[in-house]
């Protein structure tokens, strides 16, 4: 009399069993085929090699920052933990010293001894156990997507040669007042005054890589240089210097007719390597 009410909660047990929501893991053939080996960068410009990030992309902890052809990374390894995501690869830089951009490894040490820059990321693992959204958060494949917050000196070039479509574009087109003059009809050149020589960075003298950078500007009628530009990039962060290194200088003013007058000049910033 007593057995048939036992197999029914027996069977109702194994139902309730049969039915619990299971919680999915994290599918690592699916992170390997998106991250490992891609073309991706850090969309917050992390100068670090060392990163932690949260559940939602955000930086734990503090970083510099660096220029977007020094934030390029390529994933070797991936590791799916318990709580989180651990990335291992090494970083890559972007020499634009030509049609289009080229990733090259970045490398630390000295000239006689280097190896290849080494980046850990660690990534917590999101409530979903879905590393998605979090992973958009972090890297892009696209450096189009930095464009918008690239400093204005970056936009006219960012805007011809990074976006799908080329588009011509002036930053300081609203703080331009006067007309400037055009050389030609009795216009003497402005001369720079001893200024400083610009300095390679590590990765490119690593790399022994070399060349010209033009920079677009305005001199002023005092000599001073202003509404700075890329006309021709470099990369691997010497443009940087390049821009830093031209806005300090100082200029004899051009003249016309003896008078000082403004004017607009391209500068070639010439980074070559002495032995």
């Amino acid at each position: 009399m007593h057995a048939r009410p036992l197999c029914s909660g027996f069977v109702l047990l194994c139902c309730l069993v049969l039915f619990l929501p299971s919680q999915a893991q994290p599918n690592e053939s699916e992170l390997k085929s998106r991250l490992l080996h891609r073309p991706l960068y850090l969309r917050g410009l992390w100068r670090n090699d060392d990163l932690h990030f949260d559940s939602d992309g955000k930086l734990i902890g503090d970083s510099d920052r660096t220029s977007f052809t020094l934030s390029g990374i390529e994933i070797t390894k991936i590791k799916v933990e318990k709580d989180h995501l651990q990335l291992h690869g090494h970083r890559i830089g972007l020499e634009l010293d030509g049609s289009s951009p080229v990733r090259v490894p970045l490398r630390v040490g000295t000239l006689r001894s280097s190896r290849e820059e080494e980046v850990n990321v660690g990534v917590a693992m999101p409530a979903s156990q879905d590393y998605s959204s979090t992973i958009d958060s972090i890297f892009t494949e696209s450096i189009a997507d930095f464009v918008p917050s690239l400093p204005p000196w970056w936009q006219p070039y960012a805007h011809k040669h990074l976006l799908a479509t080329s588009v011509a574009y002036d930053p300081y087109v609203s703080s331009r007042t006067g007309a400037l003059t055009r050389f030609g009809h009795e216009v003497v050149l402005p001369a720079p005054l001893g200024n400083k020589e610009p300095e390679f960075n590590t990765y490119a003298k690593l790399l022994m890589f070399k060349g010209i950078a033009v920079i677009h500007l305005t001199i002023d009628k005092n000599g001073a240089p202003s509404k700075l530009s890329i006309k021709r990039p470099l990369g691997l962060g010497l443009d940087e210097q390049a821009i830093e290194t031209v806005n300090s200088w100082l200029f004899i003013p051009a003249t016309q007719n003896g008078k000082p007058v403004s004017v607009e000049v391209d500068m070639e910033v010439n980074f070559q390597i002495i032995q």
